[in-house]
C-alpha cells in the first residue's frame, strides 16, 4: 500500500511515496530509501505513536521504502505518512478511502499528537498540482494552508483539506467512518474576513511624522513604482522614521507575488504573520551585523531579501554593511532572484524587494550639519562614502538627501490631525488611484510595477510619439548620465506622471527624476564642491 507525502527544495517540491511490506528475516524495522537522520527517528516516533494507541507492529521483519530513491529524504514531514503506512500492516480492514489520492503531511510526537510542519503552502500546492483529492495536515497548520483558498488557483475548488490534532483522529476517520469537517465551506467567509484586513492600514503610518511636499511626493512615487530609495542625512532627521511607516501606504501585493511570498515565509516558519496572509507588503530590516548567507539565503533557508519578496528592504547604516554583502545585491536588484549554489545544491530565491537603503553623512553623521560639527577627518569621510559603489547607487532610483529638522520641538508632539482623513490616508488613495491609472498601460506590457520597465517599453510607456520622445531625451537627460541611470530617471518620470493621472511624462517629471538622481543628489548636498563624492 502506498502513502504519499512530499518535500521541498526551495520552493521546488518532489512527491514522495512511501511503502511497508511484511518480509521474510529476523524482526526489526528498516526504512530504506536515501533516507536523513531526521527520516530514521520519523519512523520511530510513528512507531511509538502506534504503540501509545495499543496498535503494537507484529514481529517480523518490516521494510518501509520511501521513493524515489535517488533523492536524499530529509525532513520530520514524513511522519504522519510513516505512521499510516504502518498501520496498514497492523488494521484487519482497507481504509475507508484511497490513500493514493491523499497526501499526508506532519510531524508526531511520541504520544501521536500532530506538530506543524515549515513549507506546508508549498506542500500543499503540490498536491493540488499532482491532482490529490485532498491533503491531512496538523491543525495548527491550518490557518496557512487556508489562506490558499483566496487565490484562484485551477483545482483548488474540488481541494479538501483535512486538519487533525491527533493521530488517532486521522486513523478514525481512515478507519471507522468518523467524518472531519474540511475547510472547502470556508472559502467565501475567509475572503471576507481577507478583505477587511486588507483595507486596514497596518502598524506605523505618516500621521505622526512632519512631511515637508518633496519627502511626501518621494514616498508616494516608492510606492506607485516600487522603486527603490537611498535616504541620507545627519542622525535624527528621520530617515529610519521615514523607512518604517512606508508600508502604510504600499499597495497589497499581487496574486502572484502573495502567493510566492507565503511560500518563501513557509519555508522557514511554521507560522505566518496575519499581516502576510491578508496580502499586505512584508517589511524586513535586517541588522547592519548580518552575515551574508543571513541577507542572501542558503539552499534550505530564504535570507531576508527573500522573506522582503513583493515588499520592503529597508538596510539602516547601508555603508556599515560588510562590502561582500552591498555588492551581493547588485544581481537581485536588476533579476528579482537569489541564485544560491553549493557544492550539492543549487536552488533559486524569489527576491523582488524595493530596497530602502538609509545612510549618515559620514562616520561621526554630522558632515554639513548646521547643529553639531563633524569632526571626521577627509579621508575617514572618503572611505566611508566609498563603501558603496558606483555600480550600487546606479541601481538605486531615487536618492533623497533629509534636512535638519528646521521647525520647533514642541511641533512634533502639537502636530494635531485637525483634517477628518488622516494624511496617511491621503497617500493611500493618491498611490492606489495612480496604481488603478496604469494598470492597464503595465498589464499590456506584461509587468506589475513601472520598475519593471525596459528600454523596448519606454516610448510606448512614455505616451509620447517617436519624435516627441527623442527631443525630450535630447534636450533633458545630460550626456554624462549612463544608460542604466536613464533608463531609472525614465522609471520615475513615468510614475510621477501616473500620481499626476497624466498619460504623457513631461519635462517637469524629467526634472524632478533627474534631481533624484545619484549624482544629483550628491551635488544638491555638497559632495561635489567639497570633493568628497
Amino acid at each position: 500500500m502506498e502513502v504519499y507525502s512530499c518535500q521541498a527544495n526551495a520552493l521546488d517540491t518532489t512527491l514522495i511515496s512511501i511503502e511497508s511490506e511484511l518480509t521474510r528475516g529476523f524482526s526489526g524495522l528498516q526504512l530504506i530509501g536515501n533516507v536523513s537522520e531526521v527520516c530514521k527517528n520519523g519512523i520511530e516516533r510513528a512507531k511509538t505513536a502506534l504503540e501509545n494507541l495499543e496498535l503494537m507492529l507484529p514481529q517480523k521483519r518490516i521494510v518501509v521504502s520511501m521513493a524515489p530513491a535517488s533523492l536524499k529524504k530529509d525532513g520530520s514531514q514524513f511522519d504522519l505518512a510513516l505512521a499510516i503506512a504502518l498501520a496498514s500492516l497492523v488494521k484487519d480492514s482497507m481504509p475507508n478511502i484511497d490513500l493514493s489520492k491523499w497526501m499526508f503531511i506532519s510531524e508526531l510526537s511520541l504520544t501521536g499528537e500532530l506538530k506543524p510542519v515549515k513549507s506546508i503552502i508549498s506542500y500543499t500546492l503540490a498536491a493540488v498540482y499532482h491532482g490529490f483529492q485532498g491533503i491531512v495536515i496538523c491543525h495548527k497548520n491550518l490557518s496557512e494552508v487556508r489562506s490558499l483558498t483566496q487565490f484562484k488557483i485551477n483545482g483548488m475548488e474540488q481541494f479538501s483539506i483535512k486538519s487533525f490534532n491527533h493521530l488517532n483522529e486521522v486513523l478514525q476517520w481512515l478507519y471507522e467512518q468518523i467524518d472531519f469537517p474540511s475547510i472547502s465551506s470556508e472559502i467565501n467567509a475567509l475572503a471576507d474576513k481577507s478583505t477587511q484586513l486588507n483595507t486596514q492600514i497596518l502598524g506605523k503610518n505618516f500621521d505622526d511624522m512632519l512631511l515637508d511636499q518633496n519627502l511626501e511626493l518621494a514616498a508616494k512615487i516608492t510606492a506607485v513604482g516600487m522603486h527603490s530609495l537611498f535616504l541620507t542625512g545627519t542622525p535624527g532627521s528621520g530617515k529610519s522614521m521615514f523607512a518604517e511607516r512606508l508600508p502604510s501606504i504600499m499597495p497589497n501585493m499581487t496574486e502572484s507575488e502573495h502567493l510566492e511570498a507565503l511560500m518563501i515565509s513557509s519555508s522557514c516558519h511554521e507560522k505566518i504573520p496575519k499581516a502576510l496572509l491578508a496580502g499586505r507588503a512584508p517589511f524586513r530590516a535586517p541588522h547592519h551585523n548580518t552575515t551574508t548567507a543571513a541577507i542572501l539565503g542558503t539552499p534550505k533557508i530564504p535570507g531576508e531579501l527573500s522573506m522582503a519578496h513583493g515588499g520592503i528592504l529597508f538596510l539602516d547604516e547601508f555603508p556599515e554593511f560588510r562590502r561582500d554583502i552591498i555588492e551581493a545585491l547588485r544581481e537581485p536588484l536588476e533579476n528579482g532572484s537569489v541564485h544560491v549554489s553549493r557544492a550539492k545544491s543549487k536552488v533559486s530565491w524569489n527576491a523582488r524587494v524595493c530596497l530602502v537603503a538609509a545612510a549618515n553623512n559620514c562616520p561621526c553623521g554630522w558632515c554639513g550639519s548646521t547643529v553639531k560639527k563633524c569632526h571626521c577627518p577627509t579621508n575617514k569621510i572618503l572611505s566611508y562614502r566609498r563603501k558603496i559603489s558606483g555600480p550600487i547607487m546606479e541601481r538605486i532610483d531615487i536618492h533623497i538627501h533629509m534636512k535638519e529638522p528646521s521647525t520647533q520641538n514642541s511641533d512634533v508632539f502639537t502636530n494635531t490631525k485637525s483634517l477628518k482623513k488622516s494624511i496617511t490616508s491621503f497617500m493611500a488613495d493618491d498611490v492606489q488611484n495612480a496604481l488603478e491609472f496604469s494598470k492597464r498601460r503595465n498589464e499590456s506590457l506584461s509587468i506589475q510595477f513601472n520598475r519593471d520597465l525596459e528600454a523596448k517599453h519606454m516610448i510606448f510607456a512614455s505616451g509620447l510619439n517617436e519624435s516627441e520622445f527623442v527631443h525630450l531625451i535630447n534636450h533633458m537627460i545630460p550626456k554624462t548620465l549612463s544608460r542604466r541611470s536613464l533608463i531609472r530617471c525614465l522609471r520615475v518620470a513615468r510614475s510621477l506622471a501616473d500620481l499626476q493621472l497624466k498619460n504623457k511624462i513631461s519635462e517637469i517629471d524629467i526634472s524632478t527624476a533627474l534631481s533624484w538622481q545619484a549624482e544629483a543628489a550628491a551635488k544638491a548636498r555638497g559632495d561635489f564642491n567639497s570633493g568628497i563624492y
